[in-house]
């Protein structure tokens, strides 16, 4: 539901909206993500380390009275330092940056609040809350937008409001039900044993701060320099041929990702590592061919999908939509052949990776994206998220060498592009001797086809077979 309704928002502001007002409030939106995570990520990352692995309930409960304090205080920070912007520095700024800077503190302050309670859903092991909450989210928040937009006020502003006002209904609702204790029903904790606490939290999770801004940065930064160096409109075109396909990507991959990952912490604090080795292997297998079936699809059909979903100021972009696939795979993969070091502690190298992947990124847009601004964007981030795959993925190798089925990985995706190859070639040789609308119908029934075979056996099977473990059996039945 998420990536539909994304989807469906492309669709509506690409038609309503400029490039440049797009490009504004892509670049508005990320910062404040940006800057969400800054504060935040210690604590999600504690939180997903530590809580799948505690199996006593006193110590999940100490967990998440932990959490409580730990997002009351980043409310109240984050508060206090949006007013003290909003008084002292914003009446420095031009006039018109007002409301758009003021809707962006707003949502600072509520998605620093909005994404550690998705992450305690995943982390306590209810993939089906956190879905819930996030399609909430992103359908609630497109209604009001298109509300807000066309009949309110027809400025980027008005989408990051939406965001605000959605987020905080929901944070109410998701507060009791991410069993976050009130303050009169503490665990019995003194003020020195809770600072322990947190201070586990932190320790653990403020080292991978470092990784996620520069991984932020790898996966953003490169519409802050399109917006230095080719303006707000190139920004625009960007970000909506981006959002399609990184959604096609997160759209697949979710179901192996909220169902792998708290089992994969789950299975490493148990100290089972050949079981924690096959589990991550398999993981990565799925995510590979998921990532090769929706670049095939875009090489396919993105200037199909730009005339369906985008307007036609955005249009001229879709050229990069089988680079932006293919990085998108790349990232996914990333964030699962990295856990070893993770795993490890380790995160001094997870940064040290990520930094040198930024570096190679900003390096190779300073040089191409004022002669082929953003194409060459696209192609720069593939090839950094090429590189940390490669350096975090040799390292982290040494410390858990994950089980992979290379041969059946290699010939599953030998088949994969030749298929894509041979429907190609087929839709080319009916639009050029039938008509177009023959080789369009003529593929899609063939990828269609070519889709069910990939789910069935690529997906579904192993997905059932794993779920029927014994290992994981017995690991339900604790929960």
């Amino acid at each position: 539901m998420p990536a539909v309704t994304s989807f469906l928002a492309i669709f509506f502001f690409t038609n309503i909206l400029r490039p440049d007002q797009y490009g504004t409030y892509n670049i508005a939106f990320n910062l404040a993500v940006l800057f969400s995570s800054l504060t935040t990520q210690w604590l999600t990352q504690g939180i997903n380390r530590y809580l799948p692995a505690e199996n006593a309930d006193e110590g999940t409960a100490h967990i998440q009275q932990a959490s409580t304090v730990s997002l009351l205080r980043i409310g109240a920070g984050l508060t206090l330092l949006s007013i003290g912007i909003s008084l002292i520095i914003m009446p420095a700024l031009p006039s018109h940056t007002h409301s758009i800077l003021l809707a962006t503190l707003s949502f600072l302050i509520t998605n620093s609040l909005f994404t550690p309670l998705t992450t305690l859903f995943q982390a306590q092991l209810r993939p089906r809350r956190y879905t819930l909450y996030r399609s909430l989210f992103t359908t609630m928040q497109l209604c009001l937008a298109l509300f807000l937009v066309t009949r309110v006020y027809r400025d980027p502003s008005a989408i990051m409001w939406a965001n605000t006002v959605v987020q905080a209904i929901l944070i109410v609702w998701m507060w009791p039900d991410a069993k976050l204790p009130a303050p009169d029903r503490f665990a019995k904790l003194s003020a020195r044993q809770l600072n322990v606490v947190i201070r586990r939290l932190f320790v653990y999770g403020f080292p991978m701060t470092g990784w996620l801004v520069a991984s932020s940065l790898l996966n953003v930064g490169d519409r802050y320099l399109l917006q230095m160096l080719r303006g707000s409109a190139e920004v625009g075109i960007y970000a909506v041929n981006y959002a399609p396909m990184s959604q096609g990507v997160t759209l697949l991959g979710m179901p192996i990702l909220l169902a792998g990952h708290p089992w994969l912490m789950k299975v490493w604090g148990q100290k089972n590592y050949h079981e924690t080795a096959r589990l991550l292997g398999s993981i990565i297998e799925k995510l590979v061919l998921v990532g090769i079936l929706v670049t095939g699809i875009a090489w396919l059909y993105s200037g199909d999908i730009a005339g369906v979903l985008l307007g036609p100021q955005f249009r001229r972009g879709h050229n990069i939509m089988p680079i932006i696939a293919a990085g998108a795979m790349l990232w996914q993969i990333a964030n699962y052949i990295h856990k070893p070091l993770e795993f490890a502690n380790d995160s001094k190298m997870l940064c040290t990776y990520s930094l040198i992947a930024l570096t190679i990124n900003v390096v190779l847009n300073l040089w191409l994206i004022p002669t082929y601004g953003f194409v060459a964007a696209a192609w720069n981030t593939l090839i950094a998220y090429g590189s940390y795959v490669l350096m975090a993925g040799t390292a982290a190798f040494r410390i858990l060498p994950c089980k992979l089925d290379s041969r059946r990985l290699i010939l599953t995706l030998l088949s994969l592009i030749l298929a894509f190859a041979a429907i190609g070639q087929i839709r080319g040789f009916l639009e050029y001797h039938v008509s177009h609308s023959m080789g369009f119908v003529v593929a899609i029934l063939l990828t269609l086809l070519l889709m069910g075979v990939f789910i069935y056996r690529s997906v579904k099977v192993p997905i059932r077979n794993l779920i029927k473990s014994p290992l994981l059996i017995s690991t339900r039945k604790e929960i």
